[in-house]
C-alpha cells in the first residue's frame, strides 16, 4: 500500500473520526504495512506492548491462554477489517492481555509504532476520546462474555448434579436389583410350590362349601379370599424373579395382533364380571399383524388390565382399542374408568419400585415397560386425578425383532 491508500483506508476507520481530511496525508506517513499468513501469530499474550494494529482485509482470531500450562488457546473474538487491537497495552503500559493469530490466509495490517501514536494523542483529543470508547466497549464486551460464560457453566454444573443423582439413582436400583437376584434365586421357586399347595386346597374347600346349606356369605367367599391372596403373592414373586433375571430373549411369532387380544379379553371376563367391570375391545377393519412373544406380552396385558381392574374397583367400564397408523407401528389403548394416578407417581411409574398401591413391589410397570421395549416399542401414559388413566403401547408392525 503507498501513502495515498493508507490515508484513504485511514478516513474510512471509525477511530480517526473527527481528523480533519488534510492531515492523513502525515498521519499515513507514520503507518508500516505488514501481512500475516493463516494461523501465523502476530503477537502473544504477556508479551510488552510496542504497537497499534488496524487491519485492513483479512480476519484475525483473539485468544486468551489457559492459567494451565499446556493447555489450549480459548478463542475469545475475531476481528475483521477496520477493527483495531492492541491499544489497551499502549494506554496503561501493562503486557498483552491476548493473543492475537491470523485466521484468513492473507491478512494485512497496518502498525502504527506506541511512540508515534502517544504523539497523535496529543495532537488529536478526538483520537483519545475513540480510544476511551473502545476501551470501555471492550470492558462491556469482556463483562458479556464472562457472564454468558458463567451462565452457562452453571448449566453443565446443574446438568452434572442431574447425571449425579440418575446415576446415584441407578447404583441404588442396581444394588437393589442384586440383593433381589440374590433373595429370588434362592427361594422363590420354593415359594410357588407351597402356594400352588394352598390354592389347590382353598378350591377343594369352596367346591364342597357350595354344596353345603346355610353357611354365611363370609364362610363361603373365605376360600376365594385365600385364592386372590396366592394368586397376588404368585405375581409379586413372579415380578421379583423376572426383573432379577435381568435381559431375556423373545421367542417371536407372526399373529393377528387383534385376535391375540379378543382370546386375551376373553379369558380374563369371568374376574371383570365378578365385580361389574365391563371391558370393551374395539373391533378393527383390518388384519393387523405382528411379531410378538405371545407369554411376555399376555404379561403385558394381563399387568395393565390387572392395574385398571384394581383402580375402578366396581362398577366401571375398560375400553381397548388398536390404531393402525400409516407409519410402521401401531397403538394399541388400555384406558380404564378408574380413580386416576397423580402427576408425581405417572412421571415415575415405569421406574423400578415406584408404585401407587400399597401393596405392590413397584415393579410390576417396569417389567411391562422392559417387555414393550424388547419388542422395539414404547408406552406412555396419560391419567387425571379421578378422570381414569390410559396406557398407549406403541408395538412395529411385522418387523422381526
Amino acid at each position: 500500500m503507498d501513502k495515498d491508500e493508507i490515508s484513504n483506508f485511514l478516513k474510512s476507520v471509525p477511530l480517526f473520526k473527527g481528523i480533519p481530511d488534510e492531515d492523513f496525508d502525515d498521519i499515513a506517513e507514520k503507518f508500516t504495512v505488514q501481512k500475516y499468513n493463516s494461523e501465523e501469530l502476530i503477537f502473544s499474550e504477556n508479551t510488552i506492548a510496542d504497537a497499534l494494529y488496524i487491519i485492513v482485509s483479512g480476519v484475525v482470531n483473539v485468544l486468551k491462554s489457559g492459567k494451565e500450562a499446556g493447555s489450549n488457546e480459548e478463542f475469545l473474538i475475531e476481528k475483521g477489517s477496520g477493527d483495531f487491537f492492541g491499544e489497551m497495552s499502549i494506554v496503561d503500559d501493562l503486557p498483552r492481555s491476548a493473543t492475537i493469530r491470523a485466521k484468513s490466509e492473507s491478512v494485512k495490517v497496518l502498525i502504527l509504532k506506541k511512540e508515534e501514536f502517544a504523539r497523535l494523542f496529543q495532537t488529536y483529543p478526538c483520537l483519545a476520546y475513540s480510544v476511551a470508547k473502545r476501551i470501555s466497549a471492550t470492558v462491556r464486551e469482556a463483562n458479556y462474555r464472562y457472564m454468558t460464560s458463567l451462565e452457562d457453566r452453571n448449566k453443565e454444573l446443574e446438568n452434572a448434579y442431574r447425571q449425579l443423582q440418575n446415576a446415584q439413582r441407578e447404583l441404588l436400583n442396581t444394588e437393589k436389583l442384586s440383593a433381589i437376584g440374590k433373595f429370588a434365586s434362592i427361594i422363590i421357586h420354593d415359594i410357588k410350590n407351597p402356594l400352588t399347595n394352598i390354592r389347590a386346597y382353598a378350591e377343594l374347600i369352596e367346591r364342597k362349601l357350595s354344596k353345603i346349606d346355610g353357611l354365611s356369605e363370609s364362610v363361603l367367599r373365605g376360600p376365594s379370599v385365600i385364592m386372590n391372596e396366592v394368586d397376588r403373592l404368585v405375581t409379586m414373586t413372579t415380578e421379583l424373579l423376572d426383573f432379577s433375571r435381568g435381559d431375556s430373549n423373545l421367542d417371536v411369532e407372526e399373529v393377528d395382533f387383534y385376535e391375540y387380544l379378543h382370546d386375551l379379553v376373553e379369558n380374563i371376563q369371568g374376574r371383570a364380571e365378578k365385580d361389574n367391570i365391563q371391558i370393551n375391545l374395539k373391533p378393527v377393519t383390518e388384519k393387523i399383524f405382528l411379531f410378538i412373544d405371545k407369554l411376555k406380552m399376555q404379561r403385558v396385558f394381563l399387568n395393565l388390565i390387572n392395574n385398571a381392574i384394581e383402580a375402578i374397583g366396581e362398577n366401571g367400564v375398560i375400553n381397548i382399542s388398536l390404531e393402525n397408523n400409516e407409519n410402521k407401528f401401531i397403538l394399541w389403548k388400555i384406558k380404564d374408568s378408574g380413580c386416576g394416578i397423580s402427576d408425581e407417581i405417572a412421571s415415575r411409574i415405569f421406574e423400578p419400585f415406584v408404585s401407587g398401591k400399597s401393596n405392590g413391589t413397584g415393579l410390576g410397570m417396569s417389567i411391562v415397560k422392559s417387555f414393550v421395549e424388547k419388542h422395539g416399542g414404547s408406552i406412555s401414559v396419560n391419567s387425571k386425578i379421578g378422570e381414569g388413566t390410559e396406557m398407549i403401547i406403541s408395538l412395529p408392525k411385522s418387523v422381526n425383532v
